[in-house]
C-alpha cells in the first residue's frame, strides 16, 4: 500500500491476491489504521480522472463515502462465490457498525471498510488489466 508510506499508525497487515481471471486481479487487505490517515492518504494522490460528464466536465477520482445498499447491490456481487474473499475479507459484515468508502480510476477500484469502532480496515482493491 504505497499510499501509507512512512505512516506509523500502519500496521498488522494482511492481504491476498486472487485472480478472477485472465483481465482481473483482487487485493484483500486487513489493517490497522486511523480513518483520518487513510483519508489523508488518498487525498495525496495525484489528480486521476475517472469520469468524462455528458457536459465535458472532468471529474477526478476521489475517496468517496457509499451507501451500504449500493455496496451490496453493485459492487459485492462479483466475488460473492469466492470462498477465499469470504473467509477472510468479508468478515466486516460481523461487525457492528461500519462506514465503506470507494475510490474508482478506470483502471482501479478501492473500497474501504472502516469499523467505526476501531481502527480496523478492510480494503479490496481491484485491477483491471488491459
Amino acid at each position: 500500500m504505497p499510499e501509507y508510506t512512512g505512516d506509523s499508525s500502519f500496521h498488522e497487515i494482511s492481504c491476498l491476491q486472487v485472480r478472477t481471471g485472465v483481465q482481473e486481479i483482487y487485493y484483500y487487505c486487513v489493517y490497522k489504521m486511523t480513518k483520518q490517515n487513510v483519508v489523508k492518504a488518498f487525498n495525496k494522490r495525484p489528480k486521476t480522472a475517472s469520469l468524462i460528464k455528458e457536459n465535458g466536465q472532468t471529474e477526478y477520482a476521489k475517496l468517496k463515502k457509499i451507501d451500504n445498499k449500493y455496496f451490496f447491490e453493485h459492487l459485492y456481487e462479483s466475488d460473492e462465490n469466492n470462498s477465499i474473499a469470504q473467509d477472510f475479507f468479508y468478515k466486516f459484515k460481523k461487525l457492528k457498525d461500519y462506514e465503506i468508502y470507494a475510490y474508482f480510476t478506470p483502471m482501479v477500484m478501492h473500497q474501504i471498510i472502516f469499523d467505526k469502532n476501531s481502527d480496523t480496515v478492510y480494503h479490496r482493491v481491484r485491477n483491471v488489466i488491459y
